[in-house]
């Protein structure tokens, strides 16, 4: 969730927001929620189909989350003077650790076909987390923040933009599968400094973003759009053909594409997009999307992914087992409010049954001190 103006904001605040993680309700960007519930839809589509251009979800992801962690970065260095490395990393890990445990738990129970043993390390190493780019992301941009002023740290992010295309270029015959550029963070780390500019212009004049409305719609859908016809006309123009072309200025687009996606969603405060990505259901879906991200393809892999009803099946199990674990594992350790997905009636009695355990538990006798 971030924070920053009412839903009436834009018409009539004097002052500029900054971009920072409150609890109140009232100051979410509440359409950033809905949009990562549509990312985490296409990613599940683009797994479970497949539909073309769906993992582009991924490259939303990405763009959120610079956006999202530069914000949080920003809002201590302008109130503390300094960015506050414990607090954040110590919210990094109660974020990503607590619910990556309960996904490998479900993966182990579900997933019998694994030697576990034999792939220990990677899972140790956070390799099956959302996604591996971030966590190279998470130890340096701070640092940087840190160290920087926001001129600097604007050329920084240019520069990133600029140059890992042509380090796209320069790896991919060397890349044996589209896995290695598609995922590894030296060749992604441009959707996150284009988040993370964005989130700099934000927090300095958010008036300036919000005159990019018309702009930026107009960018992702040209963009969008050749971007899918060139996918439809050119097989070498897809993600898994690992091709020169695709992997330099195919990402690229998608990258633009998402940027401004973000933008023009960040400037929303009314009108049908706006009452899609604040309808509750959605914003639900999109508080719970990191669970969702880490268990639905074990819950694909385990159900099937060849025909409708198995697909069906998967994703209602994701969306609730990706509920259930907010509710009763990640909010309470966040200290975050729970999400609108469990039903009022079903959260009362899982309350009822959490306190008759805690009970139960006080009643056992305890060993020697």
């Amino acid at each position: 969730m971030l924070s920053t103006l009412p839903r009436t904001h834009m018409k009539t605040l004097q002052n500029p927001p900054s971009v920072v993680l409150q609890q109140s309700s009232a100051k979410r960007i509440v359409q950033l929620d809905g949009l990562r519930a549509f990312a985490f839809l296409a990613v599940f589509c683009n797994h479970a189909i497949p539909v073309p251009l769906m993992w582009v979800g991924v490259d939303i992801f990405f763009v959120m989350s610079g956006f999202l962690i530069t914000g949080i970065l920003l809002n201590s260095k302008s109130q503390s003077g300094a960015v506050l490395f414990g607090r954040f990393y110590a919210r990094r890990a109660r974020r990503i650790l607590p619910p990556y445990c309960v996904a490998l738990g479900l993966a182990v129970a579900l997933r019998s076909d694994v030697d576990w043993r034999s792939v220990w390390p990677w899972l140790a190493a956070l390799s099956a987390n959302v996604p591996v780019a971030f966590i190279p992301f998470y130890l340096a941009w701070p640092l940087l923040i840190h160290g920087f002023n926001r001129k600097t740290l604007r050329r920084i992010l240019t520069l990133v933009i600029l140059v890992v295309p042509l380090l796209r270029l320069v790896s991919t015959p060397f890349a044996s599968q589209y896995l290695v550029i598609f995922t590894l963070t030296p060749f992604r780390v441009d959707a996150l400094a284009a988040g993370s500019l964005i989130a700099l212009t934000w927090d300095e004049d958010w008036a300036k973003v919000m005159s990019w409305q018309s702009r930026s719609k107009w960018i992702m859908m040209v963009v969008g759009g050749a971007l899918a016809g060139l996918a439809f006309l050119y097989p070498e123009f897809r993600a898994k053909a690992n091709s020169l072309i695709f992997n330099t200025v195919g990402l690229s687009m998608s990258m633009v594409a998402s940027a401004a996606l973000v933008i023009y969603v960040l400037t929303l405060c009314e009108g049908w997009a706006y009452s899609l990505l604040t309808n509750r259901i959605v914003v639900g879906l999109g508080t719970i999307s990191y669970m969702a991200y880490l268990v639905h393809d074990i819950f694909l892999s385990a159900i099937g992914n060849s025909r409708p009803v198995p697909i069906i099946a998967a994703f209602i199990s994701t969306v609730a087992f990706s509920a259930v674990s907010w509710n009763f594992v990640e909010a309470p350790i966040l200290g975050r409010r729970q999400t609108d997905l469990v039903p009022n009636k079903i959260q009362r009695s899982m309350n009822r049954m959490r306190v008759i355990l805690k009970r139960f538990l006080m009643l056992l006798p305890r060993g020697p001190d």
